[in-house]
């Protein structure tokens, strides 16, 4: 993993890569499955609030509202 202090306030898929973490990485970091992640990432779907802290806690702050929350049609309630 690398170095989140200078990651800034970006989108998951930014952030995620900026430290070097692939899909299937950040999943099991959170508790969730690869196919997960891509959906957050392509919009398709939202993560709860303790699934949102939880990949801000190993990625930094993300830009949820710009992205995710406004185009998700579903939500992820692992």
């Amino acid at each position: 993993m690398g170095d989140t202090q200078n990651i800034g306030k970006k989108g998951l898929r930014a952030a995620r890569r900026a430290i070097g973490l692939t899909q299937r990485e950040l999943g099991e970091l959170i508790g969730l499955a690869q196919v997960h992640i891509s959906l957050v990432e392509r919009g398709k779907l939202t993560l709860l609030q303790h699934q949102r802290a939880a990949v801000e806690s190993i990625l930094g702050e993300i830009e949820w509202d710009q992205w995710y929350m406004g185009k998700a049609t579903a939500q992820c309630r692992i």
